[in-house]
């Protein structure tokens, strides 16, 4: 039985993805300013003309390896559409909060580059990512969460974004204090990234779900 190929990229497709992997592992390890064009052509293997013909500026490729980067961690969002079903909502929910876990850990310089340029250059960079990024996910993520509403395993009552947000915190802490949780008397966890994922998305849901009335006003 014959196996099915893959399609051959074509030689600028080639060319462009060694220059988006130099560009990526350059920016992680020296940020914007300390990453070369003449740096990333050596380490890709191209000219400095390759570069501008696939990325028209520096800022253009450093976009274009941000928005790699985050399809990556967004895992099973970049991936399709949401679930057909509402009711799947939940597991499709569950999937993404392992998976985006799971991307921030295996690539560490690539999830520091990502928060490096969240958190360091101000209000303006901070427009351009969310609409140029970071907004698709997340209004992916947000209809999700919508859907487990509208299908009454999650209680409304709340802005779904509230709880996309919080999915996506819960990791990106976790990542942050890893070097410190690894240290503290009884943080386990720390060492399960899966049993970290299973038990706090549990208690997230425990609070988000129908039954849940901790958040309701009293009559």
């Amino acid at each position: 039985m014959s196996m099915s190929r893959q399609p051959a990229r074509s030689p600028s497709a080639e060319g462009a993805l060694a220059i988006l992997e130099a560009a990526e592992s350059l920016f992680a390890e020296k940020g914007f300013d300390g990453a070369s064009i003449n740096d990333i052509a050596h380490r890709a293997g191209v000219s400095k003309a390759n570069i501008f013909h696939h990325f028209t500026s520096k800022k253009g490729l450093y976009l274009a390896v941000l928005k790699r980067a985050v399809a990556h961690s967004a895992g099973i969002l970049a991936k399709g559409p949401p679930p057909a079903d509402p009711a799947q909502s939940d597991r499709r929910l569950k999937q993404f909060f392992s998976e985006h876990l799971d991307a921030l850990l295996e690539q560490p310089e690539t999830t520091r580059l990502i928060l490096r340029e969240v958190l360091e250059n101000g209000s303006e960079s901070g427009q351009s990512l969310a609409e140029g990024i970071f907004a698709d996910y997340f209004t992916r993520l947000v209809g999700w969460v919508r859907m487990g509403q509208e299908a009454g395993w999650l209680r409304g009552g709340f802005d779904p974004a509230l709880l996309a947000f919080t999915l996506i915190a819960v990791n990106v802490h976790f990542f942050q204090a890893l070097p410190i949780l690894q240290h503290l008397p009884g943080a386990g966890f720390a060492f399960d990234s899966k049993t970290f994922s299973e038990q706090i998305f549990g208690l997230l849901m425990d609070g988000a779900g129908a039954s849940s009335n901790v958040w309701e006003e009293e009559a």
